[in-house]
């Protein structure tokens, strides 16, 4: 038998331990411990870098936040009791009616004006001739002194139809204002020359007759200010005097009435009126025939004082009280003054300049401040800085500041969101 040379020459196979075969669950568990192992080392290792990360970025995040919340939502209130003094004043003061007299108190006029009606049916029937009326504005450009005219000097509109004025006049000469010449002028109540309702019309020019020929014709004229009416020929309807009597005091009680209220709610919110500053007065108005009655017709105006409570203020604390300390002040409680016009009886607010009153009563003086002044000043500035900046403002009893959010040492940089509150006691 022949011998196999190539088994001869390779020596026979040991069997080893690398030689034995490995169950394919070994491998399995091998491979997953192989690669399960770097995994859970890297998870590890990076857990606590994240956390830190997150960490950072909710802190800057909150910084952020309440940087935000703190310019957002910042804001200041300064509580500010002033200096406030009460004296007892009881004086005789004088009102006047230039703004520029600095010896009195300036005040206004207030009217008003409305009117009241009553009906009645007993009447009686009577032949009236009744001449129309109104008031007309004469013009003298003609020279610089003035033009003098008589009593019941004619005056006429281009329809011809003439009235006259019931007394004699002067009318103020022209002047030059701004390199322009101003007529003079004066205003004056006319009467028609004839009764009738033919001469009761609206507003017109008017010529006077007495000069056509002369130079001052056409440089002395007139113009209505108000229409002419109550011109009247015939029979009309009379309420007796005693009904007339008792329907007047009942439509003058109302209009009173009427006009108090009325007034009141008128007055500027920086003035004052007083009870004791009105005035109160009618006017017969012309009855109306309403065929089986007559309405009887009354006017009522209503002249008021107003005082600009800062300048009556003022005056009291500068002219009266002596003994208050520097600074400027303020009565605040005007209202509860005692006020009375000397001679009231005798007084006519559209003539009269000037009239005397009593003020008396217990005037509550507070020491004022610039609140806007204050909010500008505290812009910005540190806690601490307080009393440094309120030691310019003599007037200023006691503080109190609170700045939100609570943590803010600074007052906000916008003035709007720095409030003032002004705590006074009565």
């Amino acid at each position: 038998m022949s011998k196999n040379i190539l088994q001869d020459v390779i020596p026979p196979k040991k069997r080893s331990i690398r030689d034995v075969p490995i169950s394919s669950s070994h491998k399995k568990k091998k491979s997953d411990t192989e690669i399960e192992n770097p995994t859970n080392t890297f998870n590890n290792k990076d857990k606590k870098p994240r956390k830190i990360k997150w960490l950072y970025i909710f802190i800057v995040f909150l910084i952020i936040f309440l940087v935000a919340f703190s310019t957002v939502f910042s804001n200041a209130k300064i509580n500010i009791t002033p200096k406030q003094e009460k004296v007892e004043i009881g004086v005789l003061m004088k009102a006047v009616k230039d703004q520029d007299n600095i010896d009195g108190v300036p005040f206004k006029v207030l009217s008003i004006e409305t009117d009241g009606y009553k009906t009645i049916s007993s009447f009686e029937e009577k032949d009236v001739d009744k001449k129309a009326s109104g008031e007309i504005t004469i013009f003298n450009n003609h020279t610089t002194s003035p033009f003098r005219l008589v009593a019941t000097t004619r005056f006429e509109t281009s329809e011809g139809l003439v009235y006259r004025t019931p007394k004699s006049l002067s009318v103020p000469g022209k002047t030059t204002e701004g390199g322009k010449t101003v007529p003079g002028s004066i205003t004056i109540k006319v009467y028609a020359d004839v009764p009738g309702e033919d001469y009761n019309i609206g507003l017109k020019d008017f010529t006077i007759p007495g000069l056509k020929g002369s130079d001052s014709f056409n440089s002395v004229y007139a113009r209505s200010k108000t229409a002419m009416t109550g011109g009247f020929s015939g029979v009309i309807k009379i309420v007796g005097d005693s009904d007339l009597e008792n329907m007047r005091a009942e439509i003058y009680s109302e209009l009173e009435e009427e006009l108090k209220n009325k007034v009141y709610s008128q007055v500027p919110e920086d003035y004052i009126l007083y009870s004791d500053g009105i005035f109160v007065s009618f006017n017969s108005q012309e009855n109306i025939d309403l065929g089986d009655s007559v309405q009887v017709i009354e006017r009522g105006i209503l002249d008021a004082v107003l005082f600009n409570k800062q300048d009556l203020s003022d005056y009291i604390a500068n002219n009266l009280v002596s003994n208050l300390d520097e600074g400027k002040v303020s009565v605040i409680n005007l209202e509860d003054l005692n006020f009375n016009i000397k001679n009231k009886q005798n007084i006519s607010l559209l003539e009269d300049k000037d009239f005397d009153f009593n003020l008396d009563g217990f005037a509550q003086f507070v020491w004022m401040f610039d609140e806007n002044k204050i909010k500008n000043d505290f812009v910005g500035q540190n806690k601490n800085n307080i009393n440094s900046i309120l030691a310019n403002y003599i007037g200023i009893k006691e503080v109190e500041v609170t700045i939100s959010p609570f943590w803010k040492t600074r007052f906000p940089k916008n003035v709007d969101r720095i409030k003032i509150i002004k705590n006074l006691s009565l």
